[in-house]
Order: structure tokens, then C-alpha cells, then sequence
């Protein structure tokens, strides 16, 4: 090769060298053939809501008073079930009694809670962890098809009335766990999730011994944990990392107000700062007291409903005004990450428990119309739009029956789902 041509080729081939390696560094994913895929954290979380349990098995819940009033059709609408709870239930005639026709349902989940009731009656803690022996021998020798699990002894309020202590109750609880923990049958610390300061929570309590349906949803998040085969108790059941600064606030008028939230999500960080009759307008001359003193690290909003009835607002307006808070938001609070949910359908039918002037005074269409352009405008933005509407209507695309107690306001069951909704969105 002539030295000439030597002196031109070897700059060029240093140059091409260059440019490769600043290509190499500087355009993403350059180098690879496949984009990287970024695992979101939320894939660690443990999703309750979807058990993986066939339609074709049954889950056999039984039990005294507790179970008796346990609305277990909100909680478990996703499985068959079944339910044999009765007040004043001892174990003993459970063992005689009930368990012949719980054998014939042969169950592929049996769930117990059992022992309150005859506490409360005889009193005899000894007689009560015998006769909880002899119902484990029993049930290892006679159903050993079924995946079994025996509930703790919940903890009570006490009172003068009450010949029990929650100290007896820890008492009997250790020496339950002992003997069911040598059999092939599963424990379940529900006392643990129930207790606040060495007590039954007042939040979960009914009347100091039964529950009310913020206890009931927390007892249902922790058995779901437990079928789910995942639990901590040193953690929130869905064993979601919270960092030591991380605070959520969610906002929004009495549909986020009643929402109760530490039923569903117990050791979560999550101010609820619905307030009952907020419109839009509210909600932006309040975000000092509702968002920014908090300085969380997520925000939720569900906002729009009031504004239909209580305003002389149209459709674009109410839009308007909800893309405004989040900007007020963003432009306060840059860091927080900002969930704006649906506004919620309603059941206008003729239903016995519809309340017709709330239904009346606000429009399906209106709310379909706000929707569409709120999913519109956050789409591919920093912004989360979050369509829980989707999930709560029936095939006639009404707010489902049983989730609601008027047309607009939710039971328990309607909390419940919009819970397995926003899940994955409060684990990120």
C-alpha cells in the first residue's frame, strides 16, 4: 500500500472508531438488538384479588356469631363458597353437628373461625384448647383432601361485662398455634391484624366483640394473603415496600371520604382526605390543607360527582377544572406522582334502594363524557389516568347493585373493588 494512501485510510478507520463509541454510549439501547425492559416494583407486591382458585372449588367458611355475620359475598364474589356460621356455635356440636354436611360439600379451602362464642359462655380455656385438639385430630383424619386453615381467637374491647381478657385470649392464641402447627393444618393470626394497642381496634369494632365492615374487610384482605400462600405480619399483607418518607394522600368529595381505607390497606401510609360535598372548585381552594402540607409522595384524586348536582357547571367546565388541580398539583408538589381516577358510574334503575333525586340530578352521559376526555388527556403523560368506572358496572353498564347503597354511594362489596383496583397503582 502506497504511504499516501496509508495517511488517508488511517484517519478514517480512527474516525469511524470514534463515532461508533459515541453511538455506543449515547443513543439509547443502541447496542442492543431488544429494548430493556425496566421490571416495575409493583411486580413484587402480592395481588390478593386474584387467587388462582377454579370456579369449580369451593371454599367453605364456618363458624359461630363472627362468622355468621360476615358478609363473605363482598369479599370473595371472584369463588364459589359456601357458609355455615351460627351464633352461640360451641365446638363440640360443630364436631358432632356440622361437620357431617361440611364432609359432603367435601371443600377444596375449609376456613375456621370458632371459640367466642364459647368463651364468652363457659369461660373454660382449657376446655376450650381440648376440644380444639380433638377438632384437629379430627379434621387431619376425616378431610384430608381439603386445604384446611383455623382462624386465631380475635381480639376484644373489654369491658366489665366481658369474663374474658385479651390477655387470656394471647394466652389461648399461643397455645392454639401449638397445636395446629403440629398438624398439616394452617394458622391464622388474625389477632395480630386486628389489635391496636393490646385491644380489638375501635375502627373494626361493631361493639367491642363483634366486627363492624371495616373489620370484616381487614380480616378478608388477611385471609386472602393467607390463600395466597404469602403473609408477613411484620408488614402490610401485600408486603409492598414503603420507605421511611413515603406518604399517599388521596382527595376527592364523601365517595373518597367514606372509603375505608385502613380496613383494606393496613400499614400503608394513606391519608384519606375525601371530604363529603367537595366539588372541583373546593378542591382547588383547599390543596394547601388537602396535598401540599403533606408533601406526599402519591396523590389520587376522585373528583367530579357534586359538581353535576351542586353546580351550575356543564360537562367541559368540571374537565376543566379537575386538569387544573393536577397542575396545580404538579407545579406545588413536581416530585409527587399524581393517579386521577374515573369519576365513578351510578345505577340509575329502578331498583327498591336507588335514591332517585341523587340520581336524577346528575347524568350518566355527563359522566362518560368527562371520562373520555380526561383518559384522553393523560394518555402517555406523567399523569395516571385510572378507569375504575370500567370495573364497577354491570352488563347494562350501570354501577353494580350490590356495590352501592343509593345509586351513587358505595357498600363495603364497591370498596372492595375499587381496592383490587387501585392496588397495583398504590405498590408502585
Amino acid at each position: 500500500m502506497k504511504q499516501s494512501t496509508k495517511k488517508i485510510i488511517f484517519p478514517l478507520i480512527v474516525l469511524l472508531i470514534v463515532i461508533m463509541i459515541i453511538l455506543f454510549f449515547s443513543i439509547p439501547n443502541f447496542h442492543k438488538k431488544t429494548k430493556i425492559k425496566v421490571k416495575s416494583k409493583n411486580l413484587n407486591y402480592t395481588d390478593i384479588y386474584h387467587l388462582n382458585i377454579s370456579k369449580k372449588d369451593t371454599i367453605v367458611f364456618a363458624g359461630d356469631t363472627l362468622t355468621k355475620n360476615y358478609p363473605i359475598e363482598c369479599f370473595f364474589e371472584d369463588v364459589s363458597y359456601k357458609k355455615y356460621g351460627y351464633e352461640g356455635m360451641v365446638i363440640e356440636d360443630f364436631t358432632n353437628e356440622e361437620f357431617g354436611q361440611i364432609q359432603k360439600d367435601n371443600p377444596t379451602i375449609l376456613i375456621i373461625e370458632i371459640g367466642i362464642d364459647e368463651l364468652l359462655k363457659e369461660n373454660d380455656k382449657s376446655q376450650y384448647l381440648k376440644n380444639m385438639e380433638n377438632l384437629v385430630q379430627k379434621l387431619q383424619k376425616e378431610m384430608k383432601k381439603s386445604r384446611i386453615y383455623i382462624e386465631s381467637l380475635y381480639p376484644i374491647i373489654e369491658t366489665t361485662d366481658i369474663p374474658i381478657t385479651n390477655e387470656d385470649i394471647i394466652e389461648i392464641n399461643k397455645e392454639l398455634k401449638e397445636i395446629i402447627d403440629s398438624s398439616s393444618i394452617t394458622y391464622i393470626d388474625l389477632y395480630h391484624h386486628l389489635q391496636e394497642k393490646g385491644q380489638l381496634a375501635s375502627q373494626y369494632s361493631l361493639d367491642g366483640i363483634h366486627l363492624n365492615e371495616e373489620g370484616y374487610a381487614r380480616v378478608s384482605t388477611t385471609l386472602r394473603a393467607y390463600l395466597k400462600g404469602k403473609i408477613n405480619n411484620n408488614n402490610n399483607i401485600y408486603n409492598i415496600k414503603v420507605g421511611p418518607t413515603e406518604e399517599i394522600v388521596m382527595i376527592g368529595d364523601s365517595l373518597t371520604d367514606l372509603y375505608p381505607i385502613n380496613g383494606f390497606f393496613e400499614n400503608i401510609p394513606i391519608m384519606n382526605n375525601g371530604r363529603s360535598g367537595y366539588t372541583t372548585t373546593d378542591i382547588l381552594d383547599n390543596l394547601k390543607e388537602l396535598v401540599y402540607i403533606y408533601n406526599p409522595s402519591k396523590v389520587f384524586l376522585n373528583i367530579g360527582i357534586n359538581d353535576m348536582s351542586d353546580t351550575d357547571r356543564n360537562q367541559e367546565e368540571i374537565y376543566e377544572n379537575i386538569v387544573k388541580i393536577v397542575e396545580e398539583i404538579k407545579e406545588h408538589r413536581p416530585n409527587a406522582k399524581i393517579y386521577v381516577q374515573s369519576i365513578y358510574p351510578m345505577n340509575t334503575s329502578n331498583d327498591k334502594k336507588i335514591k332517585r333525586s341523587s340520581v336524577e340530578a346528575r347524568s350518566m352521559e355527563e359522566i362518560n363524557y368527562i371520562n373520555n376526555k380526561l383518559k384522553e388527556k393523560f394518555h402517555n403523560s406523567n399523569v395516571t389516568y385510572i378507569d375504575v368506572y370500567k370495573e364497577l358496572i354491570d352488563e347494562n353498564g350501570l354501577l353494580k347493585i350490590n356495590y352501592t347503597i343509593d345509586g351513587v354511594h358505595f357498600t363495603i362489596c364497591g370498596y372492595n373493588k375499587i381496592s383490587s383496583v387501585l392496588l397495583k397503582y398504590i405498590a408502585e
